[in-house]
Protein backbone atom coordinates (compact mmCIF):
# COMPACT_ATOMS: atom_id res chain seq x y z
CA UNK A 1 0.00 0.00 0.00
CA UNK A 2 1.33 3.54 -0.85
CA UNK A 3 1.74 5.20 2.03
CA UNK A 4 -0.13 9.27 1.99
CA UNK A 5 2.34 11.62 1.74
CA UNK A 6 1.63 14.19 4.38
CA UNK A 7 -0.75 17.19 4.32
CA UNK A 8 0.41 20.65 2.75
CA UNK A 9 -1.96 22.04 5.50
CA UNK A 10 0.55 22.99 8.55
CA UNK A 11 -2.09 22.08 11.06
CA UNK A 12 -3.62 18.74 12.18
CA UNK A 13 -6.87 19.90 13.70
CA UNK A 14 -8.10 16.43 14.94
CA UNK A 15 -4.76 15.45 16.70
CA UNK A 16 -4.78 14.43 20.47
CA UNK A 17 -2.40 13.54 23.04
CA UNK A 18 -2.38 9.70 22.77
CA UNK A 19 -3.50 9.23 26.53
CA UNK A 20 -7.01 11.05 25.14
CA UNK A 21 -6.98 8.92 22.50
CA UNK A 22 -6.19 5.59 23.80
CA UNK A 23 -8.47 6.20 27.03
CA UNK A 24 -11.71 4.53 27.38
CA UNK A 25 -14.15 7.06 27.80
CA UNK A 26 -17.90 4.70 28.19
CA UNK A 27 -16.80 1.05 29.53
CA UNK A 28 -19.64 -0.20 31.16
CA UNK A 29 -19.69 -0.80 35.27
CA UNK A 30 -20.64 -3.35 37.47
CA UNK A 31 -22.83 -1.00 39.29
CA UNK A 32 -23.94 2.99 38.63
CA UNK A 33 -25.36 4.08 35.49
CA UNK A 34 -24.21 1.81 32.55
CA UNK A 35 -24.28 -1.56 33.86
CA UNK A 36 -24.84 -4.41 31.18
CA UNK A 37 -27.25 -6.29 34.20
CA UNK A 38 -30.80 -5.28 33.68
CA UNK A 39 -34.40 -6.38 34.78
CA UNK A 40 -36.68 -7.77 32.75
CA UNK A 41 -39.61 -6.03 30.97
CA UNK A 42 -40.89 -8.45 28.41
CA UNK A 43 -42.14 -11.14 31.33
CA UNK A 44 -46.06 -10.69 31.87
CA UNK A 45 -45.89 -7.58 29.55
CA UNK A 46 -49.51 -5.80 30.36
CA UNK A 47 -50.92 -3.54 27.49
CA UNK A 48 -51.24 -0.76 30.38
CA UNK A 49 -47.50 -1.79 31.34
CA UNK A 50 -46.45 -1.43 27.47
CA UNK A 51 -48.04 2.09 27.39
CA UNK A 52 -46.36 3.50 30.58
CA UNK A 53 -42.93 1.98 29.35
CA UNK A 54 -43.34 4.04 26.09
CA UNK A 55 -44.90 7.29 27.39
CA UNK A 56 -41.80 7.32 29.48
CA UNK A 57 -39.47 6.62 26.22
CA UNK A 58 -41.17 9.72 24.48
CA UNK A 59 -40.75 11.88 27.33
CA UNK A 60 -37.18 11.21 27.49
CA UNK A 61 -36.19 8.12 29.94
CA UNK A 62 -35.58 5.79 27.62
CA UNK A 63 -34.04 3.11 30.00
CA UNK A 64 -36.56 0.49 30.03
CA UNK A 65 -37.80 0.67 26.50
CA UNK A 66 -34.18 -0.32 25.32
CA UNK A 67 -33.97 -3.10 27.59
CA UNK A 68 -37.53 -4.18 26.22
CA UNK A 69 -36.72 -3.70 22.70
CA UNK A 70 -33.65 -5.88 23.12
CA UNK A 71 -35.34 -8.73 25.19
CA UNK A 72 -37.76 -8.94 22.60
CA UNK A 73 -34.88 -9.30 19.82
CA UNK A 74 -33.83 -12.81 21.90
CA UNK A 75 -37.44 -13.95 22.70
CA UNK A 76 -39.56 -13.60 19.95
CA UNK A 77 -38.31 -16.08 17.38
CA UNK A 78 -40.07 -14.13 14.01
CA UNK A 79 -38.76 -10.86 14.92
CA UNK A 80 -35.52 -12.10 15.37
CA UNK A 81 -35.12 -13.59 11.96
CA UNK A 82 -36.62 -11.05 10.23
CA UNK A 83 -34.60 -8.40 11.78
CA UNK A 84 -31.39 -10.38 11.30
CA UNK A 85 -32.07 -11.40 7.73
CA UNK A 86 -32.16 -6.86 7.34
CA UNK A 87 -29.22 -6.58 9.06
CA UNK A 88 -27.08 -9.52 7.27
CA UNK A 89 -28.22 -8.29 3.82
CA UNK A 90 -26.59 -4.31 4.45
CA UNK A 91 -23.43 -6.16 6.83
CA UNK A 92 -22.58 -8.33 3.73
CA UNK A 93 -22.32 -5.66 0.78
CA UNK A 94 -19.04 -4.54 -0.62
CA UNK A 95 -17.53 -2.02 0.89
CA UNK A 96 -16.55 0.31 -1.92
CA UNK A 97 -13.59 3.80 -1.44
CA UNK A 98 -13.18 6.39 -3.51
CA UNK A 99 -10.49 8.46 -4.31
CA UNK A 100 -11.22 12.67 -3.90
CA UNK A 101 -9.21 12.75 -7.23
CA UNK A 102 -6.71 11.50 -9.39
CA UNK A 103 -4.18 13.49 -7.29
CA UNK A 104 -1.41 10.92 -6.23
CA UNK A 105 -1.98 12.39 -2.81
CA UNK A 106 -5.74 11.89 -3.14
CA UNK A 107 -5.10 8.21 -3.88
CA UNK A 108 -3.11 7.64 -1.62
CA UNK A 109 -5.16 8.55 1.12
CA UNK A 110 -7.76 6.35 -0.12
CA UNK A 111 -5.87 3.15 -0.19
CA UNK A 112 -5.05 4.44 3.64
CA UNK A 113 -9.03 3.66 4.00
CA UNK A 114 -9.51 0.74 2.03
CA UNK A 115 -6.68 -0.93 4.43
CA UNK A 116 -8.40 0.47 7.68
CA UNK A 117 -11.66 -1.01 6.41
CA UNK A 118 -10.02 -4.15 5.41
CA UNK A 119 -8.68 -4.70 9.13
CA UNK A 120 -10.21 -7.09 11.15
CA UNK A 121 -13.43 -6.14 12.89
CA UNK A 122 -14.48 -3.84 10.64
CA UNK A 123 -17.90 -6.12 9.62
CA UNK A 124 -18.43 -6.82 13.34
CA UNK A 125 -18.44 -3.17 13.81
CA UNK A 126 -21.04 -2.40 10.63
CA UNK A 127 -22.83 -5.12 12.55
CA UNK A 128 -23.44 -3.14 15.93
CA UNK A 129 -24.16 -0.11 13.90
CA UNK A 130 -27.14 -1.80 12.36
CA UNK A 131 -28.19 -2.74 15.86
CA UNK A 132 -29.71 1.61 15.80
CA UNK A 133 -32.41 0.16 13.13
CA UNK A 134 -34.47 -1.71 16.17
CA UNK A 135 -33.47 0.80 18.80
CA UNK A 136 -33.77 4.16 17.15
CA UNK A 137 -29.85 4.67 17.58
CA UNK A 138 -26.57 2.91 18.27
CA UNK A 139 -22.87 3.79 19.33
CA UNK A 140 -19.59 2.44 19.21
CA UNK A 141 -16.72 3.81 20.74
CA UNK A 142 -13.60 4.29 18.98
CA UNK A 143 -10.46 3.60 21.07
CA UNK A 144 -7.40 4.54 19.12
CA UNK A 145 -4.10 3.08 18.82
CA UNK A 146 -0.54 4.07 17.53
CA UNK A 147 0.96 1.27 15.02
CA UNK A 148 4.70 0.31 14.69
CA UNK A 149 4.28 1.79 10.72
CA UNK A 150 3.05 5.21 12.08
CA UNK A 151 -0.80 5.49 11.38
CA UNK A 152 -3.00 5.32 14.34
CA UNK A 153 -6.20 2.91 14.16
CA UNK A 154 -9.04 2.42 16.09
CA UNK A 155 -10.06 -0.41 17.91
CA UNK A 156 -14.26 -0.38 18.01
CA UNK A 157 -16.11 -0.93 20.94
CA UNK A 158 -19.63 -1.53 21.10
CA UNK A 159 -22.06 0.61 23.67
CA UNK A 160 -25.55 -0.38 25.46
CA UNK A 161 -27.59 1.85 24.31
CA UNK A 162 -28.76 2.01 27.64
CA UNK A 163 -25.63 4.09 28.59
CA UNK A 164 -26.68 7.00 26.96
CA UNK A 165 -29.90 9.31 27.24
CA UNK A 166 -31.41 12.23 24.96
CA UNK A 167 -31.04 15.83 25.39
CA UNK A 168 -33.59 17.48 27.64
CA UNK A 169 -34.24 20.47 24.63
CA UNK A 170 -34.92 18.56 21.46
CA UNK A 171 -34.32 15.32 22.16
CA UNK A 172 -31.77 15.03 19.35
CA UNK A 173 -28.30 14.80 20.82
CA UNK A 174 -27.18 11.26 22.18
CA UNK A 175 -25.40 12.12 25.59
CA UNK A 176 -23.68 9.64 28.01
CA UNK A 177 -25.75 8.60 31.32
CA UNK A 178 -23.62 9.99 34.16
CA UNK A 179 -26.43 10.31 36.48
CA UNK A 180 -27.05 14.04 36.23
CA UNK A 181 -30.33 15.43 34.38
CA UNK A 182 -28.54 16.68 31.20
CA UNK A 183 -26.35 14.23 30.88
CA UNK A 184 -22.69 14.72 29.61
CA UNK A 185 -21.62 15.54 26.22
CA UNK A 186 -20.08 12.79 23.79
CA UNK A 187 -16.00 14.05 23.45
CA UNK A 188 -15.60 14.98 18.95
CA UNK A 189 -14.19 11.81 17.20
CA UNK A 190 -14.35 9.26 19.49
CA UNK A 191 -17.66 8.08 18.91
CA UNK A 192 -19.49 6.48 15.91
CA UNK A 193 -23.24 7.33 16.66
CA UNK A 194 -25.83 5.74 14.12
CA UNK A 195 -29.51 6.87 13.54
CA UNK A 196 -31.21 4.89 10.59
CA UNK A 197 -33.07 7.96 8.32
CA UNK A 198 -36.93 5.69 9.11
CA UNK A 199 -38.88 8.38 10.21
CA UNK A 200 -38.98 12.28 11.44
CA UNK A 201 -38.55 12.47 15.16
CA UNK A 202 -37.02 11.35 17.81
CA UNK A 203 -33.86 8.47 17.69
CA UNK A 204 -36.00 6.04 19.51
CA UNK A 205 -39.56 6.74 18.06
CA UNK A 206 -38.28 5.68 14.70
CA UNK A 207 -36.89 2.68 16.10
CA UNK A 208 -38.90 -0.61 14.94
CA UNK A 209 -38.74 -2.09 18.07
CA UNK A 210 -41.40 0.74 18.27
CA UNK A 211 -43.79 -1.31 16.51
CA UNK A 212 -42.43 -4.59 17.53
CA UNK A 213 -43.14 -4.70 21.29
CA UNK A 214 -46.74 -4.24 20.40
CA UNK A 215 -46.50 -7.14 18.28
CA UNK A 216 -44.66 -9.29 20.65
CA UNK A 217 -46.97 -8.96 23.67
CA UNK A 218 -50.22 -9.53 21.42
CA UNK A 219 -48.41 -12.62 19.79
CA UNK A 220 -47.48 -13.58 23.28
CA UNK A 221 -51.51 -13.55 24.27
CA UNK A 222 -52.21 -15.42 21.16
CA UNK A 223 -49.71 -18.36 22.12
CA UNK A 224 -50.53 -18.53 25.67
CA UNK A 225 -54.22 -18.97 24.87
CA UNK A 226 -52.87 -21.39 22.57
CA UNK A 227 -51.06 -23.44 24.91
CA UNK A 228 -53.78 -23.38 27.48
CA UNK A 229 -56.39 -24.18 25.07
CA UNK A 230 -54.19 -27.44 24.28
CA UNK A 231 -53.78 -28.47 27.56
CA UNK A 232 -57.26 -27.88 28.51
CA UNK A 233 -59.20 -29.37 24.85
CA UNK A 234 -56.05 -31.47 23.56
CA UNK A 235 -58.02 -34.60 25.11
CA UNK A 236 -61.78 -34.92 24.81
CA UNK A 237 -63.65 -33.50 27.81
CA UNK A 238 -64.24 -36.66 30.15
CA UNK A 239 -67.38 -37.22 32.01
CA UNK A 240 -68.15 -39.42 34.62
CA UNK A 241 -71.94 -40.56 35.86
CA UNK A 242 -73.09 -42.48 38.23
CA UNK A 243 -76.68 -43.26 39.93
CA UNK A 244 -77.83 -42.66 43.38
CA UNK A 245 -77.03 -46.11 44.63
CA UNK A 246 -73.45 -45.23 44.36
CA UNK A 247 -71.79 -44.42 47.86
CA UNK A 248 -69.32 -41.17 48.47
CA UNK A 249 -66.71 -43.91 48.14
CA UNK A 250 -67.79 -44.75 44.74
CA UNK A 251 -68.02 -41.60 43.73
CA UNK A 252 -64.69 -40.31 44.80
CA UNK A 253 -63.20 -43.40 42.93
CA UNK A 254 -65.24 -42.76 39.33
CA UNK A 255 -63.71 -38.63 39.94
CA UNK A 256 -60.03 -40.04 40.50
CA UNK A 257 -60.44 -43.03 37.41
CA UNK A 258 -61.41 -39.74 35.06
CA UNK A 259 -58.58 -37.77 36.42
CA UNK A 260 -56.46 -40.85 35.78
CA UNK A 261 -57.92 -41.17 32.15
CA UNK A 262 -56.32 -37.87 31.43
CA UNK A 263 -52.86 -38.35 32.29
CA UNK A 264 -52.17 -41.94 31.87
CA UNK A 265 -54.79 -42.81 29.34
CA UNK A 266 -56.10 -45.92 31.76
CA UNK A 267 -58.60 -46.48 34.92
CA UNK A 268 -60.83 -48.79 35.87
CA UNK A 269 -64.52 -47.86 37.33
CA UNK A 270 -66.63 -50.16 39.50
CA UNK A 271 -69.41 -51.93 37.82
CA UNK A 272 -72.73 -50.26 36.53
CA UNK A 273 -70.51 -46.52 36.18
CA UNK A 274 -70.43 -44.94 32.94
CA UNK A 275 -67.34 -42.62 31.58
CA UNK A 276 -68.02 -40.36 28.41
CA UNK A 277 -65.51 -38.38 25.83
CA UNK A 278 -66.91 -35.15 24.18
CA UNK A 279 -64.73 -33.72 21.95
CA UNK A 280 -64.96 -30.07 22.55
CA UNK A 281 -62.48 -28.96 19.86
CA UNK A 282 -65.28 -29.63 17.12
CA UNK A 283 -67.13 -26.01 18.49
CA UNK A 284 -67.33 -22.62 16.85
CA UNK A 285 -64.10 -21.69 18.12
CA UNK A 286 -61.45 -24.34 16.94
CA UNK A 287 -57.03 -23.98 17.91
CA UNK A 288 -56.68 -22.06 14.25
CA UNK A 289 -57.96 -19.39 15.79
CA UNK A 290 -55.22 -18.89 17.57
CA UNK A 291 -52.80 -20.01 14.67
CA UNK A 292 -54.30 -17.08 12.59
CA UNK A 293 -54.05 -14.83 15.09
CA UNK A 294 -49.87 -15.76 15.59
CA UNK A 295 -49.84 -15.67 11.95
CA UNK A 296 -51.35 -12.05 11.20
CA UNK A 297 -48.63 -10.48 14.01
CA UNK A 298 -45.62 -12.37 12.49
CA UNK A 299 -46.92 -10.73 8.95
CA UNK A 300 -47.09 -7.49 10.20
CA UNK A 301 -43.49 -8.02 12.23
CA UNK A 302 -42.50 -8.80 8.16
CA UNK A 303 -44.20 -5.74 6.13
CA UNK A 304 -42.51 -3.39 8.76
CA UNK A 305 -39.03 -4.53 8.76
CA UNK A 306 -38.57 -6.34 4.78
CA UNK A 307 -41.65 -4.33 3.41
CA UNK A 308 -43.31 -7.32 2.08
CA UNK A 309 -44.56 -10.45 3.42
CA UNK A 310 -44.04 -12.29 0.40
CA UNK A 311 -40.71 -13.49 0.41
CA UNK A 312 -40.59 -14.21 4.33
CA UNK A 313 -43.84 -15.79 5.34
CA UNK A 314 -45.67 -17.01 2.15
CA UNK A 315 -44.87 -19.03 -0.73
CA UNK A 316 -45.37 -16.99 -4.37
CA UNK A 317 -44.48 -16.94 -7.85
CA UNK A 318 -40.90 -15.84 -9.51
CA UNK A 319 -42.73 -13.03 -11.00
CA UNK A 320 -44.41 -12.16 -7.73
CA UNK A 321 -41.35 -12.66 -6.04
CA UNK A 322 -38.97 -10.68 -8.07
CA UNK A 323 -41.77 -7.94 -7.46
CA UNK A 324 -41.40 -7.98 -3.76
CA UNK A 325 -37.71 -8.48 -3.93
CA UNK A 326 -37.38 -5.00 -5.34
CA UNK A 327 -39.31 -3.26 -2.27
CA UNK A 328 -36.33 -5.06 -0.16
CA UNK A 329 -33.49 -4.28 -3.02
CA UNK A 330 -35.32 -0.32 -1.88
CA UNK A 331 -35.08 -0.80 1.49
CA UNK A 332 -30.94 -2.38 1.19
CA UNK A 333 -30.15 0.65 -0.67
CA UNK A 334 -31.57 3.46 2.28
CA UNK A 335 -30.22 1.16 4.74
CA UNK A 336 -26.82 1.11 2.93
CA UNK A 337 -26.71 5.14 2.56
CA UNK A 338 -27.63 5.33 5.91
CA UNK A 339 -24.48 3.68 7.10
CA UNK A 340 -22.32 5.12 4.66
CA UNK A 341 -23.34 8.06 6.00
CA UNK A 342 -22.17 7.09 9.47
CA UNK A 343 -19.09 5.63 7.78
CA UNK A 344 -17.80 8.56 6.41
CA UNK A 345 -18.39 10.95 9.20
CA UNK A 346 -17.34 9.32 12.00
CA UNK A 347 -14.58 7.07 10.96
CA UNK A 348 -13.07 8.22 7.48
CA UNK A 349 -13.18 11.63 7.87
CA UNK A 350 -11.73 11.21 11.33
CA UNK A 351 -9.11 8.55 10.54
CA UNK A 352 -7.63 10.75 7.52
CA UNK A 353 -7.54 13.65 9.70
CA UNK A 354 -5.98 12.18 12.57
CA UNK A 355 -3.17 10.72 10.93
CA UNK A 356 -2.76 13.21 8.10
CA UNK A 357 -4.47 16.22 8.68
CA UNK A 358 -7.35 17.81 6.18
CA UNK A 359 -6.38 17.23 2.86
CA UNK A 360 -4.68 19.92 0.59
CA UNK A 361 -7.75 19.15 -1.56
CA UNK A 362 -10.15 19.95 0.71
CA UNK A 363 -12.31 16.02 0.22
CA UNK A 364 -11.82 12.98 1.94
CA UNK A 365 -12.25 9.82 0.48
CA UNK A 366 -15.37 8.74 0.10
CA UNK A 367 -17.09 5.17 1.40
CA UNK A 368 -19.50 3.87 0.09
CA UNK A 369 -21.63 0.22 0.84
CA UNK A 370 -21.92 -0.97 -2.90
CA UNK A 371 -25.53 -2.48 -3.53
CA UNK A 372 -24.63 -4.79 -6.52
CA UNK A 373 -27.21 -4.14 -9.40
CA UNK A 374 -25.51 -6.54 -12.29
CA UNK A 375 -27.74 -5.22 -14.91
CA UNK A 376 -26.60 -1.46 -14.29
CA UNK A 377 -22.96 -2.47 -13.72
CA UNK A 378 -22.80 -3.99 -16.70
CA UNK A 379 -24.62 -1.02 -18.46
CA UNK A 380 -22.00 1.24 -16.93
CA UNK A 381 -19.03 -0.75 -18.10
CA UNK A 382 -20.47 -0.91 -21.96
CA UNK A 383 -21.05 2.74 -21.99
CA UNK A 384 -17.39 3.43 -20.71
CA UNK A 385 -15.92 0.89 -23.33
CA UNK A 386 -18.36 3.25 -26.03
CA UNK A 387 -17.00 6.09 -24.81
CA UNK A 388 -13.30 4.74 -24.98
CA UNK A 389 -13.72 3.44 -28.23
CA UNK A 390 -14.87 6.97 -29.26
CA UNK A 391 -11.76 8.42 -28.13
CA UNK A 392 -12.65 9.64 -25.03
CA UNK A 393 -10.11 9.68 -21.53
CA UNK A 394 -11.65 7.79 -18.75
CA UNK A 395 -9.20 7.36 -15.26
CA UNK A 396 -8.54 4.04 -14.81
CA UNK A 397 -9.17 4.83 -11.06
CA UNK A 398 -12.19 6.11 -11.57
CA UNK A 399 -13.13 2.50 -12.84
CA UNK A 400 -11.86 0.40 -10.43
CA UNK A 401 -13.54 2.45 -7.97
CA UNK A 402 -16.63 2.23 -9.68
CA UNK A 403 -15.88 -1.61 -10.03
CA UNK A 404 -14.88 -1.47 -5.79
CA UNK A 405 -11.39 -3.22 -7.46
CA UNK A 406 -8.16 -2.48 -5.72
CA UNK A 407 -4.95 -0.90 -7.80
CA UNK A 408 -2.68 -3.90 -8.41
CA UNK A 409 0.54 -4.47 -7.19
CA UNK A 410 3.74 -3.75 -8.98
CA UNK A 411 4.59 -7.14 -8.98
CA UNK A 412 1.35 -8.70 -9.38
CA UNK A 413 0.21 -10.75 -12.42
CA UNK A 414 -2.28 -9.10 -14.34
CA UNK A 415 -5.20 -10.39 -16.70
CA UNK A 416 -5.21 -9.83 -20.23
CA UNK A 417 -7.45 -9.94 -23.34
CA UNK A 418 -6.86 -13.56 -25.27
CA UNK A 419 -4.58 -13.19 -27.70
CA UNK A 420 -3.45 -9.95 -26.17
CA UNK A 421 0.32 -9.91 -26.04
CA UNK A 422 1.58 -9.15 -22.68
CA UNK A 423 4.70 -7.62 -23.59
CA UNK A 424 4.61 -3.82 -23.69
CA UNK A 425 5.67 -2.27 -27.15
CA UNK A 426 8.76 -0.78 -27.36
CA UNK A 427 8.95 3.22 -26.35
CA UNK A 428 8.85 5.54 -29.69
CA UNK A 429 11.60 6.70 -30.93
CA UNK A 430 12.36 10.26 -32.24
CA UNK A 431 12.40 10.74 -35.63
CA UNK A 432 15.74 11.79 -37.54
CA UNK A 433 18.15 10.60 -40.30
CA UNK A 434 18.18 7.01 -40.60
CA UNK A 435 21.20 6.22 -39.11
CA UNK A 436 19.64 8.33 -35.98
CA UNK A 437 16.85 6.14 -35.43
CA UNK A 438 18.24 2.82 -35.99
CA UNK A 439 15.86 0.47 -38.52
CA UNK A 440 13.17 1.93 -41.08
CA UNK A 441 10.03 2.95 -38.98
CA UNK A 442 6.93 1.09 -39.95
CA UNK A 443 5.41 3.66 -42.27
CA UNK A 444 8.77 2.77 -44.23
CA UNK A 445 8.42 -0.28 -44.47
CA UNK A 446 4.55 -0.52 -45.55
CA UNK A 447 5.67 2.02 -48.60
CA UNK A 448 8.24 -0.37 -49.95
CA UNK A 449 5.54 -3.49 -49.49
CA UNK A 450 3.18 -1.53 -51.26
CA UNK A 451 5.37 -0.33 -54.23
CA UNK A 452 6.22 -3.79 -54.55
CA UNK A 453 2.89 -5.08 -55.03
CA UNK A 454 2.30 -3.03 -57.33
CA UNK A 455 5.25 -3.67 -59.58
CA UNK A 456 4.54 -7.46 -59.51
CA UNK A 457 1.27 -7.58 -59.68
CA UNK A 458 1.03 -8.09 -63.90
CA UNK A 459 3.30 -10.79 -63.89
CA UNK A 460 1.01 -12.50 -60.96
CA UNK A 461 -1.84 -11.85 -62.83
CA UNK A 462 -1.16 -12.78 -65.98
CA UNK A 463 -0.13 -16.65 -64.48
CA UNK A 464 -3.35 -16.44 -62.64
CA UNK A 465 -5.01 -16.05 -65.69
CA UNK A 466 -3.46 -18.59 -67.67
CA UNK A 467 -4.59 -21.13 -64.05
CA UNK A 468 -8.08 -19.72 -64.71
CA UNK A 469 -8.44 -20.75 -68.06
CA UNK A 470 -7.20 -24.23 -66.97
CA UNK A 471 -9.67 -24.54 -64.25
CA UNK A 472 -12.80 -23.16 -66.17
CA UNK A 473 -12.01 -25.73 -69.32
CA UNK A 474 -11.06 -29.10 -67.35
CA UNK A 475 -13.63 -32.02 -66.74
CA UNK A 476 -12.01 -33.12 -63.94
CA UNK A 477 -9.90 -33.30 -61.29
CA UNK A 478 -7.20 -35.81 -63.47
CA UNK A 479 -7.48 -33.52 -65.98
CA UNK A 480 -6.49 -30.50 -63.69
CA UNK A 481 -3.38 -32.36 -62.89
CA UNK A 482 -2.67 -33.27 -66.36
CA UNK A 483 -2.79 -30.23 -67.99
CA UNK A 484 -0.84 -28.02 -64.84
CA UNK A 485 1.83 -30.60 -65.43
CA UNK A 486 1.48 -29.92 -69.54
CA UNK A 487 1.17 -26.22 -68.56
CA UNK A 488 4.33 -25.80 -66.17
CA UNK A 489 7.02 -25.35 -68.64
CA UNK A 490 5.36 -22.51 -70.72
CA UNK A 491 5.19 -20.50 -67.79
CA UNK A 492 7.61 -17.81 -67.81
CA UNK A 493 8.60 -16.36 -64.13
CA UNK A 494 11.12 -13.99 -65.83
CA UNK A 495 8.74 -10.84 -65.22
CA UNK A 496 8.24 -12.14 -61.29
CA UNK A 497 11.77 -12.60 -60.38
CA UNK A 498 13.28 -9.48 -61.75
CA UNK A 499 10.68 -7.58 -59.58
CA UNK A 500 11.74 -9.57 -56.57
CA UNK A 501 15.02 -8.69 -57.42
CA UNK A 502 14.57 -5.28 -57.44
CA UNK A 503 12.63 -5.69 -54.14
CA UNK A 504 15.86 -7.27 -52.44
CA UNK A 505 18.44 -4.30 -53.54
CA UNK A 506 16.06 -1.84 -52.15
CA UNK A 507 15.83 -3.73 -49.07
CA UNK A 508 20.06 -4.34 -49.27
CA UNK A 509 20.47 -0.60 -49.62
CA UNK A 510 18.13 0.36 -47.31
CA UNK A 511 19.97 -1.62 -44.59
CA UNK A 512 23.04 -0.12 -45.75
CA UNK A 513 22.01 3.14 -44.99
CA UNK A 514 21.27 2.74 -41.58
CA UNK A 515 24.45 1.17 -40.96
CA UNK A 516 23.02 -2.82 -41.14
Amino acid sequence: MRKPTPSRTPTRPLKRAPAALTREIAPPELVGQRTVWHDSYAAGLTPARLARILRSAMQGDTHEYLVLAGEIERLELHYRAQLGTRKLQCKSLQIMVEAASDDAADVALADAVRDLVARPGTRRMIGHLLDGLARGYSVVELVWHETADGPWYPRYEHRDPTFFQLDRVAGQEIRLRDGSPDGAELPPNRFMIHVPDLITGLPVAGGLAMLGVWSFMFKSFSLQDWAAFGEIYGMPIRIGRYDQAHSAEDRAVLKQAVSMIGRQAAAILPRGMDLEFIDAAQGAVGPDVFERLARYWDEQVSKVILGQTMTADDGSSRAQAQVHDQVRLDILEADAADISETLQRDLVNVFVGLNWGVPASGQYPTIKLLVPDMDDLKQWVQMVCDLVDRGAKVGMSTVRDKLGLPDPDADEELLHPPGASQTAPPPPTDRGTARERGPAPLDDVDDLVDQMDAAAAPAIDSMLDRFRDLLATSDDLADVERRLLDLYPELSPDALAEVMGQGLMVAYLGGSADGG
